[in-house]
């Protein structure tokens, strides 16, 4: 019989390959951009807001603020609210092609109101992306960190969500 040690390892071993790549790839993109930077949540998702009808009472779970790249967190956002919206459409994971053009609607409809407040420059909606991605990676490194270093985390079982998240990031290429 497996260990849950042992089967967190083999998983964690068959991701390696595609995290090293997509690291490098998103590394190589986001390194000295020059964007803007200001406080930020970091973990702000449908999950961690309460709402009554359509208004936004409070926004939750604040141990990830920090002074970070903007579009990381508008990228953060985006990735996890157009998902949501995704999700609740009821797509098979396997209608590849319909989730993609969900991902492109979602992405139109977030960037219509997001941008009535905050617009974007034409450099970084293009590296929102690689920044969806950046923070999926820091999420996995800080993971294995933890498990491999002896700290021990519960969170451990996020890592095949977060690796999931990561392969999600590539629909918000154009």
């Amino acid at each position: 019989m497996e260990s849950k040690t042992d089967e967190f390892q083999e998983e964690s071993l068959k991701a390696m390959d595609y995290l090293i790549e997509t690291s490098k790839k998103v590394l190589a993109k986001i390194k000295n951009l020059g964007v803007r930077v200001q406080p930020v949540h970091l973990d702000l998702h449908p999950h961690n807001t309460l709402f009554e009808g359509n208004e936004l009472k409070a926004i939750l779970d604040y141990d990830g603020c920090c002074v970070s790249e903007l579009i990381r967190e508008v990228g953060f956002i985006l990735h996890r609210a157009v998902r949501q919206y995704v999700v609740n459409q009821g797509i098979p994971h396997s209608d590849r092609e319909r989730i993609k053009r969900e991902i492109k609607n979602g992405r139109e409809v977030f960037f219509e109101a997001y941008e009535k407040i905050n617009p974007l420059t034409p450099k970084e909606k293009s590296l929102l992306p690689f920044f969806i991605q950046d923070e999926c990676l820091h999420k996995v490194h800080s993971l294995l960190n933890k498990h491999y270093l002896g700290a021990g985390t519960p969170w451990i079982k996020e890592l095949p969500k977060q690796i999931i998240l990561l392969k999600e990031g590539e629909y918000f290429y154009d």
